[in-house]
């Protein structure tokens, strides 16, 4: 949640009184931010947008923080993840039969403040430039189906932004669910002219590897492993981004959410979970594992929950609630 200073409190009454039905102002689009880099980090609240009655409106955002500490780092790192946003643009590339269906989910993926997910996506790359983070992580899932107006949606936000990126798809980012024609090699082109589309992702610092594992919800391919071998051999702590949870090797209680969420399903990887790994898979997830391993915390969504635990004794993990529903997550890396 939110947690702002005085002078912000002070900045959103002054917003209303400027917004009561008694004020001269023309509606805008949304509000001004204001730019003070002292207290940029600390809130959202200046991001404001009209809506369908010219009302002004919050976006009703979940800020969802966490903290990772890896001993040794010459400096502080801040990344702002996002994910599970399920973007679907209004479109004719739907099959007559799913029309219905897309129409009733498309109404689902509304966030708190009453947005579509669309709408929300309009206003979020200038805001996510505004938090001057390090790197932004998109987790996956960031468009319900893979229609090309969708893709198309996407990109437009993804290109206006000064910030480097990861983003890692799922099964919803490549798969053309609902669409009346599905060419799977057309889509991952479009998904290349994005950023390449490469399964290994990296974002590489001084003393620190931001790594994306790319459609996560598929077994990892012998060419992956070897990239993810050769980013490994680089010696630095790892943060490793991935749509699909890692069963956790000590706590049951992410397996046991899963469950009790999603119809008695363990929608994590691991021998018995909903994502059995094969061997290739196997290979990797045993140096995600192993005691002397260099990923120090792994970062996903899916669930629709929010989760945070240990993933061994040496490593942890977090699950970010989805950007459905609002939520912004906030990783702040620390070598204290």
């Amino acid at each position: 949640m939110f947690h702002c200073s005085k002078r912000y409190a002070a900045l959103s009454i002054l917003l209303l009184l400027l917004v009561l039905p008694s004020c001269d102002r023309s509606p805008q689009s949304t509000l001004p931010v204001v730019h003070d880099s002292a207290e940029i980090k600390s809130t959202w609240i200046d991001h404001y947008y009209v809506d369908a009655n010219g009302e002004w409106k919050d976006w009703g955002i979940n800020q969802e923080e966490v903290t990772v500490q890896i001993p040794g780092l010459s400096q502080d790192y801040t990344f702002v993840w996002l994910s599970d946003l399920h973007i679907i643009t209004e479109n004719d590339e739907i099959a007559e039969a799913d029309r219905e269906t897309v129409a009733e989910r498309r109404e689902s993926f509304k966030n708190a403040a009453g947005m579509y997910a669309e709408d929300f996506w309009a206003e979020l790359p200038e805001a996510l430039d505004d938090w001057q983070a390090d790197a932004l992580l998109f987790g996956g899932d960031m468009i319900d189906y893979a229609a090309n107006a969708n893709i198309a949606t996407l990109k437009a936000g993804l290109d206006s932004l000064n910030t480097p990126y990861i983003y890692v798809r799922a099964d919803h980012d490549y798969s053309p669910d609902y669409c009346e024609v599905q060419d799977q090699a057309a889509i991952n082109a479009l998904h290349a002219d994005i950023d390449g589309y490469e399964e290994i992702e990296l974002l590489e610092y001084d003393d620190l590897c931001v790594v994306g594992i790319n459609n996560s919800t598929r077994n990892m391919t012998e060419e992956g492993l070897a990239r993810w071998k050769e980013i490994y051999a680089l010696g630095k702590p790892i943060i490793l981004v991935t749509h699909v949870p890692l069963d956790s090797m000590i706590d049951e209680s992410l397996g046991e959410q899963s469950r009790a969420v999603w119809s008695d399903r363990e929608l994590t990887w691991g021998a018995d979970c909903n994502y059995v790994p094969n061997e290739v898979t196997q290979e990797f997830l045993d140096m995600v594992y192993a005691d002397d391993s260099l990923v120090k915390e792994v970062l996903a969504g899916h669930l629709h929950f929010s989760w945070d635990g240990a993933l061994t004794e040496h490593a942890d993990e977090h699950v970010f609630a989805p950007a459905i529903n609002g939520t912004i997550g906030v990783i702040h890396v620390t070598g204290e």
